[in-house]
């Protein structure tokens, strides 16, 4: 009441101060409300720089130059890559409830009795990477929850470090050793990680010894990797029965040599994975993995073997043999195997996982080789003790057997980035042993001089189980149809980066099919074919996803098609968005658009088809209209020259020299209807052949037998003076009369100059209406006679028509 009382007089009196006063308080109000919704602290505090969340608190990178005091609920603070100097006592007393504390990544150069001091329940403590040269001999007892430690990079020698009292778990600590001192560890009896890699911290140790690890009992890893050992002595891993994890790799003056020793002592351990890696120099000889080296791998219960980077070359005659049959990856890249004297062998082992990617690799003299304590000669030596050179580069290549065989239990297999371009050489198996094969990685070759030449799918038909096959980056330009006929259960199928123009191979028996890749390849279009077996793995698998992007697509009126099938299946295109096409002005469009872009093409291309097919049809209506027009006129001059060519190829008449010296067969051709015969029998042949002297052809008596009755017609038309033709009802009814009167009118137009060579006698009355044009025009010309029905009038007749003939 009385602090009321107090603020009420003070603003009474003092007005314009008071206004000031509740501004501050306003301010700092809404600041402190900011700060609280950022996570952050009050201003007045260094940590108001950091990021609270809950009971973490990140300070890293944030220039901070000394540890504040600290709010007592954190469980977690990062104060890595700052500029703390030093960390003073009893700085943490109230930390009692921190786990987590991160100090590496500073400036800090000691550590006192109390600096760590209330620490009581911190488990992880970071404080490498700075410039620690002094830490009291008490400074880590305080730390009675601690199980990993990292003290890498600093100036203090790590196996000074007091851990007495503590469970450490995991060290990660620099190793020193000068020359001729043999050192070990303090005694942590809990500890079972140990990383003294020299990748991340400082790692000098030319030997090791049995004592280096003799009071870690029960370590489980240990990784020695980059630290320059020259020299492991047998003993050394001997007394670690619970090691599962060793990492010697990177020390390139240890050699198979020095690996001898190191497998002589794993039987006694329980090692699942052993890395050595990179244990020879970068551009020494190649060299062999004899049996001694894996010996005694035999009994242990290794199943992980990292054995890249060494360039390893052969393989002595039954050294695989030793592998454990625990054994199941091997990680064996950067090598140059020669598949040669160990293919007896592959059979026999267990092997699941093999990874031989960038063999024949060169190896630049970029970094500085090791300098060794035994620098003797350990390239590959003959049985004389003569140095043996293996092959080169080159002669490897060459000589390289195709028919390599693969153990019966692999599942996958990574061969990327060898260089290979002949044919796949660890697929060629016999009867079933592959049945367990299902991944195939062989991407960053050269199997696009080889793969199109496969026309029967012989190289992969005995791996008929794979699931997954990489082909990317092959230089592949085709695949023949039947290449992947086998493989009926693949499940993923990566041919990108290759420079394929159409996709020629056959997918519609792969059932089981969930992802294609073929991006970034040379593809215009999908053809058709391809098009339609996908819609059937589609309808089959609505999961199934298939990546076109990265290739060059064309959006023009001749992939309409395509464009409008992208659009429809779209929802099984992965990578649409950075799926391109380009229109016809060249401008590139983003096909996740790709329903504007069938919109936008079906109305420029739709004009134009309309257009084209309009006047297509225009013109071959109108064509065709002409062309029967043309072939119905001149139908008659067709069939007369169709005739008068194959008469005269078959020697029936002779190509005539002159119409004014040609002789005729016959005097007259008489054409005329059978229900006429008894006229031209009983009274023409009677009165031109025998009283006239003339020679007449009758069809019936003159024709030659085995031509048919039109090549006869014709042939005996060319080669008669005249043609008389017996007009009747009849006559005109007939077919074959019709078809002489035309052949006769051909002859005289196309052989006669033009010459009137028909005669026409009418025996009966008929109408002009009832004779067609063509015969009409005849009767006009006069080219015609009436038979009469009187004695005197027959003999006018048949003098009249006797003279026609002879002139």
């Amino acid at each position: 009441m009385n602090g009321h009382q107090q603020l009420s007089i003070s603003v009474w009196r003092k007005p314009e101060s008071s206004r000031l006063m509740k501004n501050l308080i306003i301010v700092w109000l809404v600041q402190s409300y900011a700060n609280v919704v950022s996570g952050r602290l009050c201003p007045s505090d260094p940590l108001c720089q950091c990021t609270l969340f809950k009971q973490n608190m990140d300070c890293s990178d944030r220039n901070i130059t000394e540890i504040p005091a600290l709010p007592a609920h954190l469980i977690e603070i990062n104060f890595s890559g700052n500029t703390i100097k030093e960390v003073p006592d009893d700085v943490f007393y109230n930390n009692g409830l921190l786990e987590i504390l991160d100090l590496s990544h500073n400036l800090i150069s000691s550590l006192h009795q109390r600096s760590l001091y209330g620490l009581v329940n911190v488990k992880r403590l970071l404080l490498n990477n700075n410039y620690i040269s002094y830490v009291h001999c008490l400074t880590l007892t305080a730390l009675q929850s601690l199980i990993e430690l990292n003290f890498k990079m600093n100036l203090y020698d790590s196996l000074g470090l007091n851990v007495t009292g503590i469970t450490l778990i995991t060290a990660k600590l620099d190793f020193r050793q000068p020359t001729n001192m043999t050192r070990k560890f303090w005694s942590m009896p809990t500890l079972r990680n140990m990383d003294v890699s020299g990748v991340t911290g400082i790692c000098n140790v030319t030997t090791l010894t049995s004592e280096v690890f003799k009071l870690l009992p029960k370590l489980e890893t240990i990784n020695l990797s980059a630290c320059s050992i020259n020299y492991i002595y047998i003993g050394t891993f001997r007394k670690l029965s619970n090691l599962i994890h060793l990492d010697v790799s990177l020390n390139r003056c240890l050699k198979f040599s020095g690996l001898e020793n190191i497998t002589n002592d794993l039987p006694y351990t329980s090692i699942k994975t052993l890395n050595i890696n990179k244990i020879h120099q970068a551009n020494e000889l190649t060299t062999e993995i004899s049996i001694r080296h894996f010996q005694n791998l035999k009994n242990t219960t290794l199943e992980t073997l990292h054995i890249e980077g060494n360039r390893i070359q052969l393989v002595e005659s039954e050294a695989l043999l030793y592998i454990p049959k625990t054994m199941r990856n091997v990680f064996a890249a950067d090598n140059q195997f020669s598949f040669g004297g160990f293919i007896k062998d592959v059979l026999n082992i267990s092997i699941h996982f093999v990874n031989v990617s960038n063999m024949f690799t060169p190896h630049y003299p970029i970094e500085k080789p090791e300098i060794c304590d035994f620098p003797e000669d350990r390239c590959i030596r003959s049985e004389d003790g003569h140095k043996r050179y293996l092959h080169s580069l080159e002669e490897e290549q060459n000589n390289i057997q195709p028919s390599i065989s693969i153990p019966p239990n692999m599942t996958k297999v990574i061969y990327r980035g060898c260089n290979l371009r002949f044919e796949i050489p660890f697929l060629r198996v016999s009867s079933n042993k592959s049945s367990k094969f299902k991944n195939l990685y062989v991407q960053n070759n050269l199997l696009g001089f080889v793969l199109p030449k496969d026309t029967d799918g012989a190289i992969l038909r005995y791996v008929k189980k794979l699931q997954v096959i990489n082909l990317a980056y092959n230089r592949i330009q085709r695949l023949p149809w039947k290449f992947f006929k086998q493989q009926r259960l693949l499940r993923k199928l990566y041919i990108s980066n290759n420079m394929l123009n159409n996709i020629t191979f056959d997918i519609s028996h792969m059932d089981h099919l969930m992802y294609l890749d073929i991006s970034k390849n040379r593809l215009s279009s999908l053809s058709q074919s391809f098009r339609d077996q996908l819609q059937e793995k589609f309808k089959q698998n609505e999961k199934l996803k298939v990546d076109i992007s990265g290739n060059n697509f064309q959006c023009i009126c001749d992939n309409v098609d395509f464009v409008q099938w992208v659009s429809i299946y779209h929802p099984h295109l992965d990578n649409l968005h950075l799926t391109r096409c380009q229109l016809k002005d060249r401008t590139t469009l983003d096909l996740k658009e790709v329903q504007h872009i069938y919109d936008m093409l079906r109305k420029e291309c739709s004009s134009y088809t309309a257009l084209v097919i309009g006047i297509a049809i225009l013109i071959a209506f109108c064509g065709s209209i002409v062309l029967w027009g043309m072939i119905y006129r001149h139908r008659w001059k067709i069939r007369y020259l169709y005739y008068i060519i194959k008469s005269k190829y078959h020697g029936t008449i002779k190509a005539p020299s002159s119409t004014d010296t040609r002789e005729y067969k016959y005097d007259a051709f008489i054409s005329y209807d059978e229900n006429d015969s008894n006229f031209v029998h009983n009274n023409l042949l009677h009165q031109l052949e025998r009283d006239g002297g003339l020679k007449l052809c009758i069809h019936k008596r003159d024709f030659v037998p085995g031509n048919d009755i039109a090549a006869n017609i014709t042939s005996s038309i060319h080669v008669s003076r005249k043609v008389i033709i017996v007009m009747s009802c009849h006559f005109l009814e007939s077919y074959w009369c019709m078809f002489e009167y035309n052949m006769a009118r051909m002859e005289s137009i196309y052989s006669r100059d033009k010459e009137n060579i028909l005669f026409m006698i009418f025996l009966e009355q008929i109408q002009p209406g009832q004779l067609p044009l063509h015969i009409l025009e005849l009767v006009q010309d006069q080219s015609y006679i009436e038979y009469p029905n009187d004695e005197y009038g027959n003999t006018v007749f048949w003098g009249k028509l006797r003279d026609v003939l002879v002139g």
